[in-house]
């Protein structure tokens, strides 16, 4: 396990998602179920590591890179580290139009930021 803590923000899903997290031994937060923006900025009180990772459960994220990506932050040389959808790994290079335009949206995004 590469985290000490786990936060769940639950949108008022109803698939036992709180349940199950909890079972799991995370803690449960609940949201209004208005989006990731949201739930972000929901459990952004109930946070307390000097490190934190957000993934979305819908695995399109992979916990076993948390020590790659954390380790910048853990070593000093940065305040801040965001995962690239672009460098590989992800289920938008592969698939139909909905992970194309989802891509073509990430690339358009870190364009901006870059």
């Amino acid at each position: 396990m590469h985290v000490r803590d786990v936060l769940v923000t639950d949108g008022s899903s109803t698939d036992g998602t709180a349940k199950k997290a909890a079972a799991a031994g995370a803690r449960v937060v609940t949201d209004a179920g208005k989006g990731k923006g949201r739930a972000i900025r929901n459990a952004i009180p109930h946070l307390a590591s000097e490190v934190t990772v957000l993934m979305d459960a819908d695995c399109s994220h992979d916990p076993n890179d948390i020590p790659k990506l954390a380790a910048p932050i853990v070593e000093g040389r940065a305040d801040h580290v965001s995962g690239s959808r672009l460098l590989g790994g992800s289920s938008e290079l592969h698939g139909g139009f909905d992970e194309w335009a989802r891509l073509a949206g990430s690339s358009f995004i870190t364009a901006c930021i870059n």
